[in-house]
């Protein structure tokens, strides 16, 4: 619409112009209508010029402003992957500290652990020589290969404490039962005496030579497991013991010194 009103107004100036040249005395000088001639060319281009640049921008005008639009949702969408990384790197560096949390949580628990693991390791150890004889040996199996197994310092605290809760099952089952063994010993004459043990839980047992001669009472001590004689003790009713373990009598009632208490 703009371009017309353009274009009628070129026509009403051109018709203007020739009206006025038609009025003009034929006397008019020479000069003044050349000089108005060059204005009317000067406006007629100028508002050609005027009319070429509005055709030209509604030609343009549709690809420009797609062209906006497109930068226009590009920006935005910059913006959303610049707002999207920033909360990744947050989300990443939240992570990372609630990692490093519980690392450090873990080592304390760890710390904690080879205390407690250290502390119980040695009373264990000190315990070990105040045991009955058939439960040392198990024990010193148990830490043999536990000390063959040894590696690095994570896989020696799981070993440790595996071994730690398999040395007190042992003592937890030995003192549950009336336990019956044969040993040799030798004495203090270097003969060698065949001797029938019982043993009631960990903290009290009896021995009697094969030859009936010979009994002694044991006992755990500070220093170690000790085995000394005992005046009250009756032969007949150690005997009597042993068989009914070896299920060649009939299970009865009998009566032994007992010592309470004894327990290591």
């Amino acid at each position: 619409m703009r371009a017309n009103n353009r274009e009628i107004k070129l026509r009403i100036c051109t018709l203007i112009y020739v009206l006025y040249l038609g009025l003009s005395p034929v006397f008019a000088q020479e000069t003044k209508l050349e000089a108005y001639h060059q204005l009317v060319e000067q406006w007629l281009s100028l508002e050609r010029q005027v009319v070429a640049l509005e055709k030209d921008w509604q030609q343009q005008e549709p690809a420009l402003n797609l062209r906006l639009s497109i930068l226009e949702k590009e920006k935005a969408a910059l913006l959303a992957l610049d707002d999207e990384q920033k909360f990744s790197i947050s989300d990443v560096e939240n992570k990372r500290n609630e990692l490093l949390t519980q690392q450090l949580s873990l080592e304390e628990e760890l710390q904690t652990l080879k205390t407690w693991l250290n502390t119980h390791w040695q009373n264990t150890l000190t315990l070990h020589k105040q045991l009955p004889p058939p439960l040392q040996n198990t024990w010193q199996t148990i830490l043999d290969e536990f000390e063959g197994n040894k590696d690095n310092e994570e896989e020696n605290i799981t070993e440790q404490l595996t071994t730690l809760l398999s040395l007190l099952q042992s003592k937890s089952e030995f003192e549950q039962r009336i336990s019956y063994v044969q040993t040799v010993i030798e004495d203090a004459k270097g003969e060698k005496r065949l001797l029938d043990q019982v043993y009631l839980g960990s903290g009290q047992g009896w021995y009697l030579s094969a030859d009936a001669q010979h009994a002694a009472v044991g006992k755990a001590h500070a220093d170690g497991w000790q085995w000394s004689i005992d005046k009250r003790l009756d032969i007949n009713e150690i005997m009597t013991m042993i068989a009914m373990l070896q299920q060649k009598k009939e299970v009865d009632f009998i009566e032994m010194p007992i010592k309470l208490g004894a327990k290591p």
